[in-house]
């Protein structure tokens, strides 16, 4: 499956959850996720553009996520693979003996969302800010240019300006504020 996305930052999440009523979006849960990402001496995922991450979810089950590189496309388009797990604990011990180590963890309070073939997470992410993601998922063989100016317009009734796409990762974001904060403090 190929996962279409579009994030952009939310200034104002009253006035989001009030315009996801007024869409007719349904709520569907809410949730607290933390998400370990993965890396490798064998494999790099920055080179690659891949992601490997095990996403513990209360309430809820936990997923081992694989996401493939960025395909080509106006918004965020990639191949994408999940898999409920039992147990997120043995889940990363396995990763480990395999050689994957556990590196950056990604936390945030995530609202979501139904509104006909898209899923849209209202997400309050620790130590980054408030941002809306709104997906589907296609099969490798359907136009991906379709679906993408259904999530601009769906992005644009929200009333979120185009300048306000994120298309960096919450885990890009987290990396570039460490960075940034270890910059700062070497100075």
């Amino acid at each position: 499956m190929i996962e279409i996305e579009v994030k952009a930052k939310v200034e104002d999440p009253e006035r989001i959850r009030q315009r996801l009523d007024d869409l007719g979006c349904k709520l569907l849960k809410k949730v607290h996720q933390k998400d370990t990402y993965f890396k490798s001496h064998f494999r790099s995922f920055k080179k690659t553009g891949e992601v490997l991450r095990i996403r513990k979810q209360i309430p809820g089950g936990d997923v081992i996520t694989f996401k493939g590189p960025r395909l080509r496309s106006k918004i965020k388009a990639r191949e994408e693979i999940e898999v409920k797990i039992e147990n997120s604990v043995e889940a990363i011990r396995l990763l480990e003996k395999l050689g994957f180590e556990p590196w950056i963890t990604v936390e945030k309070e995530r609202e979501e969302y139904q509104f006909n073939k898209f899923t849209l997470s209202l997400d309050r992410v620790k130590g980054l800010s408030h941002f809306i993601e709104i997906e589907t998922k296609i099969e490798e063989t359907q136009s991906k240019l379709e679906v993408e100016h259904e999530i601009l317009g769906l992005l644009n009734k929200l009333g979120i300006s185009k300048k306000l796409i994120e298309k960096r990762t919450y885990l890009e974001l987290i990396l570039e504020k460490q960075k940034n904060a270890q910059t700062w403090n070497a100075q």
